[in-house]
C-alpha cells in the first residue's frame, strides 16, 4: 500500500525547483548586460537620432549573446549597429564591433570587409586588425591574415 502524503510532494517539487534553477554565478553576471541593455535602449527611446545610442546598445546585445549563448543577440547587436552606422557611417567603434558580430556568426568575408572599413577610419585600431586577421584566416587569405596580424602588433 502506497502512502500519498502532501508534505513530500511539496519537499520533492521544491528540490526539482532548486536543482534546475541557474547556478546563483551565473546570476551575478546576467543583470549586468541587461542594466546595459535597459539603459541603452531608454537612450535610443529619448533620442533616436544618436548614433553613440545605438552603438552602445548593440555593443550591450553582444555582451549579452556572450553571456547567455544565445546567438538571437548578435543579430540585435547587428541591427543597432547597422543603425548607428546608418546615421553615422564615420563611428569607428560601430564598425568594428559590426566586424567583430559578423566574424562571431561566421560570416567572415563580411566580417573582413566591415572590419577594413574601421581601419580605414582608424589605422590604429588593433582590435579591427586582429578580426580582419582572423576573418582572412578563415576563409584561406593567409597572406593577408598575416599582413594583417603584422599591422596589430
Amino acid at each position: 500500500m502506497q502512502v500519498h502524503a502532501p508534505g513530500k510532494k511539496l519537499a520533492i517539487l521544491t528540490l526539482l525547483l532548486v536543482a534546475c534553477l541557474p547556478d546563483p554565478l551565473a546570476w551575478s553576471a546576467a543583470p549586468e548586460s541587461g542594466r546595459s541593455i535597459a539603459q541603452a535602449q531608454y537612450k535610443v527611446r529619448r533620442h533616436p537620432n544618436n548614433p553613440a545610442a545605438y552603438y552602445q546598445l548593440g555593443d550591450a546585445y553582444v555582451q549579452r549573446a556572450r553571456e547567455s549563448g544565445d546567438p538571437a543577440y548578435f543579430e540585435l547587436a547587428e541591427q543597432s549597429l547597422k543603425k548607428a552606422l546608418g546615421l553615422n557611417p564615420e563611428q569607428r567603434g560601430a564598425r568594428r564591433h559590426l566586424a567583430y558580430v559578423m566574424a562571431l556568426r561566421h560570416d567572415f568575408a563580411a566580417a573582413a570587409a566591415e572590419a577594413e572599413k574601421a581601419i580605414g577610419l582608424d589605422r590604429g585600431d588593433v582590435d579591427a586588425y586582429a578580426i580582419l586577421g582572423d576573418a582572412y584566416l578563415e576563409i584561406g587569405k593567409l597572406d593577408q591574415a598575416e599582413e594583417a596580424y603584422r599591422a596589430m602588433v
